[in-house]
């Protein structure tokens, strides 16, 4: 088990904790009661505001494709447009800890946390993080706020002409958790506090069950991963995926809450707890169906797999598969229905 540092923590916090300027108060109040309790913060923030507002990742998006729906936008240049959000927020948090507290606070892109990525511009995976920069802010008695969803290449890509060392990446959804899970690997920190607008993770929507749904105090990293998978918006499988790598446990949490959250962590039989229980219920949104009928049976494995290898190469995820009597059949999200089809 890798060695952890004695005082660093993860703090991301989601658009709707950084913005309106109330809600960016009680996350920077976050962040100082940690410091009190002598923990080292080092925060992750997304852009502000829900899909809609002025600055969320869609609406600066749409700002380019409105142009003419019929032309795309380059990739390259829609990561470079759709960072501007998260580039608002840290430097609006680290404004907000200075004016509550008078810690002194470094705001801080991807690329300057040391987040180096590949070349998939729109849905980029991390592929190193040099923390030297990071670190030295810490010995300097700085707050690091870092941009989430976002990094920088690291070195040309060969055969991409006109792409060099430093183009800006994202990281597809959900990549602001991505960024805290990698960073607290990297940085070797305690744990990672994902903070959202729900008091941890529910067994079930609270929107569809009501009173129904319970929250959960303690879950395995698997078990999470299932449902982000199945639809569930918790926390990204790439996040839980590196957490599980790194063996750091994960709270999810809201903001000032009277309740810790839901623990993500190692395996419960460990501890002598239950392992046989339903976890949650999840509703997906909109998905697409295919149903494949093969003429000559013995052609289906191979075909079968190589449906499955373009999916993964495309980085489409399944929500459901299975064999049928003459074939196969797969669920995906409607959203990757275009790049499924290409």
């Amino acid at each position: 088990m890798p060695r952890k540092s004695k005082r660093i923590i993860v703090q991301k916090f989601g658009g709707t904790s950084v913005h309106p300027t109330e809600q960016l108060f009680i996350a920077a109040r976050c962040v100082i009661k940690a410091l009190h309790k002598g923990w080292q913060p080092v925060v992750v923030v997304s852009a502000p505001g829900r899909k809609g507002d002025p600055y969320a990742t869609d609406t600066l998006k749409r700002l380019a494709e409105d142009l003419d729906p019929q032309v795309p936008v380059e990739p390259r240049e829609l990561d470079l447009l759709m960072t501007c959000g998260e580039i608002i927020s840290i430097v609006l948090m680290a404004q907000a800890i200075r004016v509550l507290s008078g810690y002194d606070t470094i705001a801080l892109t991807g690329g300057q946390a040391g987040i180096y990525t590949d070349y998939e511009f729109g849905n980029a995976r991390i592929l190193e993080v040099d923390t030297s920069y990071i670190r030295r802010c810490i010995r300097e008695n700085k707050i690091p706020v870092v941009a989430g969803f976002q990094g920088v290449t690291k070195r040309p890509a060969s055969g991409k002409r006109g792409f060099v060392h430093g183009a800006i990446t994202t990281l597809g959804r959900g990549g602001s958790d991505t960024t805290a899970a990698a960073l607290a690997a990297a940085l070797e920190a305690q744990f990672v506090e994902i903070y959202t607008d729900a008091d941890g993770i529910m067994s079930a929507d609270p929107r569809i069950e009501g009173n129904c749904a319970k929250r959960w105090e303690r879950l395995t990293y698997e078990e999470v991963a299932e449902l982000a998978h199945l639809g569930a918006k918790v926390v990204h499988p790439r996040a839980i995926e590196i957490a599980m790598e790194s063996r750091t446990p994960l709270w999810v949490k809201k903001p000032e809450s009277a309740t810790r959250g839901t623990c993500v962590d190692e395996l419960l039989v460990e501890q002598g707890e239950d392992f046989h229980r339903i976890t949650g219920v999840t509703q997906s949104a909109p998905v697409v169906h295919f149903q494949i009928a093969i003429e000559h049976s013995e052609d289906l494995p191979e075909f079968e797999t190589e449906i499955y290898r373009a999916l993964g190469d495309s980085n489409i995820s399944l929500h459901f598969n299975a064999r049928t009597q003459d074939g196969f059949e797969f669920v995906i999200a409607r959203e990757n229905l275009a790049n499924a089809l290409a």
